[in-house]
């Protein structure tokens, strides 16, 4: 990453544009529930208790996973680097009768919060945006002992997502660099104890429809959150992709860097 820090600038323009062209409508309960079009989400939070515990979320974004936390009963802080996103998260979290302390700053400077003070932190589609040693690093001073961190990032060595990335100029910054191998080992050593779980490989065929048979501009539309608003008519195939991408995983262990996402679930 830039020494500069221009990159900062340049994420918290294309947030702050996408803010204001996004007709925000909260993402149903069940998508994090059910984890067919959210199953990094599943896997990192199943059988997790968030009642009281205080949580930080890095990069909340509109604030779906932030008022998620907080119905679930946690203490949650949440910031973004755009403060049109943050803006848009306070008004849905007043509309869903929760409360959360929002604040506008950048993941790599969480000096806005004492040291020892989270349970859990949540970092999602985020670090392979900014300096990823910087972010882990802060993470490591504001988790309490015992307390964990939570992310998911999309990986680099598909060669039809890198393909997808090079078309969707618009909607991602020059400056992204997706996981690889080494910034994964690297996450996990940081920590003492660590779990990794690879997703979407034979579920990116819905990558492909969207694009040769429905025409979808992936420049305009952001494919993700399109499978995950139209979970339920893409339920069947997203529970049988999800099934068969983890028995191929146990057989052929190669074919994990071929996915799109990886989570990682470490604790401090």
């Amino acid at each position: 990453m830039s020494e500069n820090k221009d990159y900062l600038e340049r994420e918290k323009e294309i947030h702050d544009t996408w803010a204001l062209e996004n007709d925000y409508k909260l993402f149903n309960p069940d998508s994090f529930e059910k984890g067919l079009s959210l199953p990094e989400f599943n896997w990192l939070f199943k059988d997790i208790d968030f009642q009281n515990k205080r949580v930080l979320d890095i990069g909340c974004g509109l604030g779906e996973s932030s008022i998620f936390f907080a119905k679930k009963g946690a203490h949650v802080s949440a910031i973004d680097i755009s403060e049109g996103v943050i803006e848009k998260g306070r008004e849905k979290a007043l509309e869903e009768g929760v409360k959360i302390e929002f604040y506008v700053t950048n993941g790599e400077d969480l000096s806005l919060f004492e040291d020892n003070t989270f349970d859990y932190i949540y970092a999602a589609n985020l670090l392979h945006h900014l300096a990823i040693d910087e972010i882990i690093k802060e993470v490591n001073l504001k988790l309490v002992k015992g307390g964990s961190f939570f992310s998911w990032d999309p990986i680099a060595y598909n060669p039809v997502i890198n393909i997808y990335r090079r078309l969707a100029t618009a909607v991602r910054t020059i400056d992204e660099h997706p996981l690889t191998k080494k910034d994964i080992s690297n996450i996990c050593n940081s920590f003492s104890k660590s779990e990794v779980k690879f997703f979407w490989l034979t579920g990116l065929l819905i990558f492909l429809k969207f694009f040769l048979i429905d025409f979808k501009n992936p420049s305009k539309i952001r494919y993700w959150k399109k499978i995950v608003e139209e979970e339920e008519k893409y339920s069947s195939f997203l529970k049988i992709s999800h099934n068969i991408d983890q028995v191929l995983f146990k057989f052929l262990p190669v074919l994990k860097y071929l996915t799109w996402n990886v989570a990682i679930r470490v604790t401090k």
